[in-house]
């Protein structure tokens, strides 16, 4: 009876603060933590002497403290902002709060803080009046016991090991919280003057800017392999509407497109800051089209600081949809739309519109809405052949949800350029365009029994580049276009060559909308290629 007691105790206080963390921070989450914390409640029933049974009490209870704390703050930001704690969105607003702001938002939002600080002072309450039952309970001599002990700790000790689990242990979260606040701080000492610097030398290479009203949409997406494009000739129906887009003269898909990096912040380096050129090396595409005169649109669905830092900071007007970092995020793109449409009517004679997606950033099964079906058969010919080359059920899995978040953006793409022709057509006095491009892609199990960012497969670089204008003057290579292949370090040429912003240094031979365009293979393709032939 005592052994049925002690595990009754043990599942109410597992139940208990699975459910509290399941609602704020999700379930996997939530499990992580516990992960942690678990393993204190079930040493309780450990048949150590009296004195270490009691210290190994108040030890738990302030291990239990400060994971209801930290789950209390997650629940708040929650229920409050949909926001995660290790958000931009959060560590900024921290980090950029002064002492007597700080008090007049605690009056403000007293409701809900003291709500959810009732709340996880009752589950400590109730996991310690739990801890006290466990230490008054005889100790357990059972070797399932042992064994079912002996393999939680294990698990935590692995969690330790990884550093992605470790940080959803609440003394190491709270901590770097603290830390990535007071880094952010001195960050934005700095990156002021540093953008400020940069202006000051764009500024200095620009010759002349060419007279007359632009608008430039430019989208980016995320994690989006051509190769699962319909667009690009994938069996799978992904792109119906791109597709249909595509017999429109004016829309130009690129032969080929690359990226040349396989992660976020460093494709966006790439992107814009003119990497592969000594003379300016590292400057920063978006301070030229500020020191030409050009308004810029920053309108994001990802949480990133760094690129919040080094990039949008140059904008005039930023709206961030987003307010959870990393892959649990499940804001959809759509919301980029009513945003979009705002930005275009806002008057001014020259605009870039940036529009960042969070696209297919992993995890794929985030990226669509969970009612959405797919328009092809569970067993078509794209199945077929992964399972001939012995592909596992999780990469088949995973490539479902890919392929169904890509029909997902496949819409969203399509009423963002739509947007952009509308406004065409109702502003002819301006020249306007519509870019598109992924930062950088992932592996699809097309070459790899796994899914994901990779930057040892052809799959994490092959991404899409779409074009389209209405204007032939502001793409005079179109024959070329057509054939040639795009690298996304050289954005920043096609860029400026679109926007009219003459500068010192050569920009046409790495212009995709000229004549003069010169195709060269980044290297990183050139390499995998070579291996693979190898």
């Amino acid at each position: 009876m005592k052994k049925n007691k002690a595990a009754v105790l043990v599942f109410i206080w597992f139940m208990l603060s699975f459910l509290f963390g399941w609602y704020a921070v999700g379930a996997i989450k939530s499990l992580q933590v516990l992960l942690f914390s678990f393993p204190f409640a079930l040493i309780l029933l450990f048949p150590f002497s009296s004195n270490v049974r009691k210290t190994l009490f108040c030890l738990s209870l302030v291990i239990f403290g400060l994971s209801d704390f930290y789950l209390g703050i997650q629940a708040y930001l929650r229920d409050a902002y949909e926001a995660s704690l290790n958000s931009g969105f959060v560590l900024e607003s921290v980090a950029n709060t002064s002492f007597s702001e700080s008090k007049e938002y605690l009056m403000a939002m007293a409701p809900q803080i003291v709500l959810w600080s009732a709340v996880a002072f009752f589950i400590f309450l109730a996991q310690t009046y739990l801890a006290i039952s466990l230490v008054k309970e005889a100790p357990l001599h059972s070797k399932y016991f042992y064994w079912f002990a002996g393999l939680i700790i294990c698990l935590s000790l692995f969690g330790w090991y990884q550093r992605a689990w470790r940080a959803h242990f609440p003394p190491v979260s709270l901590l770097t919280f603290y830390q990535s606040c007071e880094e952010k701080k001195s960050y934005w000492k700095n990156i002021k003057a540093e953008n400020n610097t940069a202006l000051d030398r764009a500024a200095k290479h620009i010759l002349s800017v060419e007279p007359g009203p632009r608008t430039i949409v430019l989208v980016v997406g995320e994690s989006m392999n051509r190769e699962n494009m319909s667009l690009y000739g994938y069996d799978r129906d992904t792109t119906p509407r791109l597709k249909e887009a595509d017999k429109d003269s004016e829309l130009h898909v690129s032969k080929e497109a690359f990226s040349t990096q396989s992660s976020t912040v460093a494709a966006f380096n790439d992107m814009f800051e003119f990497p592969d050129s000594s003379s300016i090396s590292k400057s920063k595409l978006f301070a030229f089209f500020k020191a030409a005169g050009y308004k810029i649109y920053w309108i994001s669905n990802q949480d990133d600081v760094a690129i919040k830092a080094e990039f949008q900071d140059f904008s005039n007007t930023a709206v961030n949809l987003n307010r959870v970092a990393g892959r649990s995020s499940t804001s959809m793109d759509e919301k980029v739309l009513p945003e979009l449409a705002k930005a275009l009517q806002t008057p001014g004679d020259k605009k870039l519109i940036v529009v960042h997606l969070i696209g297919i950033h992993p995890h794929f099964s985030f990226r669509y809405p969970s009612e959405m079906s797919s328009l092809w058969n569970d067993q078509d010919a794209i199945r077929t052949r992964l399972e001939e080359k012995g592909r596992s059920i999780r990469t088949l899995e995973m490539l479902e949800h890919y392929d169904r978040a890509m029909l997902y953006q496949d819409g969203v793409l399509f009423d963002t350029l739509k947007l952009t022709q509308n406004f065409d057509k109702n502003h002819p006095d301006v020249k306007t365009s519509w870019i598109f491009l992924s930062d950088h892609s992932v592996e699809t199990g097309q070459r790899k029994d796994r899914t994901g960012h990779s930057n040892n497969s052809l799959g994490g670089y092959t991404i899409p580049f779409l074009f389209w204008t209405p204007y032939s003057d502001l793409s005079e290579g179109e024959e070329v276009q057509e054939g040639s292949s795009f690298r996304s370090d050289w954005l920043s040429y096609t860029l400026l060559d679109l926007a009219g912003i003459h500068c010192n240094f050569p920009i046409f031979e790495k212009s995709w909308l000229s004549k003069q365009y010169k195709w060269k293979e980044p290297k990183v393709v050139t390499d995998l290629k070579q291996k693979i032939e190898g």
